[in-house]
Formats: structure tokens, sequence, C-alpha cells
């Protein structure tokens, strides 16, 4: 018998420090989270509490397997331009990137419950 178990990534929290008036030192402030860098800490902590959680119930990791993701984004900018002003020119540019969106978790019984 074998179990899949889904351990999922979240993103990590990113803020700005601000000065606060009971405080000489600037206090971080969340503002929210990344759109492209995964918290590998919290990432590493959650698989540890699968893979334990899977051989307490009598169980051995097989396999773990990275889900990645990916996003985009782009800007183009039109200018008026070109021989008597009658043109038109610009430039644009784009990248891509790819995340890891979780990990896919395989292990099978090594005893009976």
């Amino acid at each position: 018998m074998n179990r899949i178990v889904h351990v999922p990534a979240h993103f990590c929290e990113v803020g700005k420090h601000e000065a606060v008036d009971y405080s000489d030192s600037p206090v971080w402030r969340k503002t929210g989270y990344s759109k492209s860098v995964v918290d590998s800490v919290r990432l590493a902590e959650d698989l540890q509490k699968a893979v334990a959680t899977l051989n307490h119930d009598g169980f051995e990791v097989v396999s773990i397997t990275p889900i990645t993701s990916g996003d985009y984004d782009f800007k183009a900018i039109l200018e008026a331009g070109g021989r008597g002003e009658n043109g038109y020119g610009g430039y644009g540019y784009g990248y891509g990137f790819s995340y890891t969106q979780g990990l896919i978790v395989t292990a099978k019984r090594i005893q009976a419950v």
C-alpha cells in the first residue's frame, strides 16, 4: 500500500522597515508576499512534519518530487515619433520565471498497523 502526500510551498513575506515612536530602531512591517521567492525554511519544516507523520503511521518515503509552476510579466511602451511625428516607435520587454509550488511525497507501507 502506498500513500501520496502534497506539501504546499508558501511564498516569503515581504515588507519594509518603518520608524516608530516607541523604538530607536526601525520596525519591520509585512506588506504582503513575494510573487517569486518560496519560503524554503517553512517548506523544509512542512516536509519534515509530513515525513515524520508518514514514518509514525508505518510508511517509508520512496520519493519526493517538486511541483514546478511559472509566471511572467512584460511591459511595452509605444511613443509617438518617426518622420514628421506621423509614426510610432517603442520598445518592450518581458521575462518569465519558475518556482516550486509544492512537493509530492510518495511513501510505501513498511509495517502492518
